[in-house]
């Protein structure tokens, strides 16, 4: 072969090599981002069947501010008591918007870049940079548990995911005998997302304020 044959048939192999690797870099982002879209829709269902079903069994609630005043719009938390078990044992549930440290996380410098703020215009909570949204669940009673949402990082700061969820917010509104109108919104960085920027998911939901036939519900 000569030199001008070597050189063209080593171009012709990197740009094939170069065509395969791009390819198979962009099958894998493909896949992680429906992995996490999954996640996101996963996690954001488990937080409203809870919530459905807490709302549905309750004997008392309240709408919160942040100051823990009495409020009835884009109220960052909702406080309930449920009926829980077939005896009927009271179980206060609390769903609160707020914001947390991630902790120690290895990201922590591309974590400080991301705004939260203006992912999340129509929030109830505006967390500062450095600092998660998060609701938190926290059940007393018949039951007592802390459930995190976004569950990323929330046993430790050791497994949290920088591309993944990062943040949730929910916003409740409701006075009188109104349906309760819940604003909720998750925040999260996908695989080949750069910089600052992030993605979002809302969801919006009305749960009447009786249920059908204005049965008693429980909240087994």
């Amino acid at each position: 072969m000569t030199i001008i044959e070597l050189v063209m048939a080593t171009g012709i192999v990197a740009i094939i090599m170069y065509a395969a690797i791009s390819f198979f870099i962009s099958v894998n982002r493909s896949k992680a981002q429906e992995s996490l879209r999954a996640d996101v829709k996963s996690e954001v269902e488990e937080f409203l069947n809870s919530l459905r079903i807490g709302w549905n069994a309750r004997a008392s609630y309240s709408l919160l501010s942040q100051s823990n005043a009495p409020c009835t719009t884009n109220c960052p938390s909702l406080k309930l008591t449920v009926a829980h078990g077939m005896a009927g044992t009271l179980e206060t549930k609390t769903y609160t918007s707020g914001c947390v440290s991630p902790g120690s996380i290895n990201a922590m410098t591309r974590f400080n870049t991301l705004n939260f703020g203006t992912a999340m215009p129509n929030g109830c909570m505006a967390c500062p940079q450095g600092l998660m949204p998060i609701v938190t669940v926290t059940s007393a009673g018949a039951v007592n548990r802390i459930v995190r949402f976004p569950h990323n990082g929330s046993n430790s700061a050791s497994s949290f995911r920088i591309n993944g969820i990062l943040g949730f917010n929910a916003c409740f509104t409701q006075s009188g005998t109104s349906p309760l109108m819940v604003a909720f919104t998750s925040v999260f960085l996908s695989p080949s997302q750069k910089a600052g920027a992030l993605s979002v998911l809302e969801r919006s939901i009305i749960l009447p304020y009786t249920n059908f036939a204005n049965m008693k519900m429980n909240a087994n």
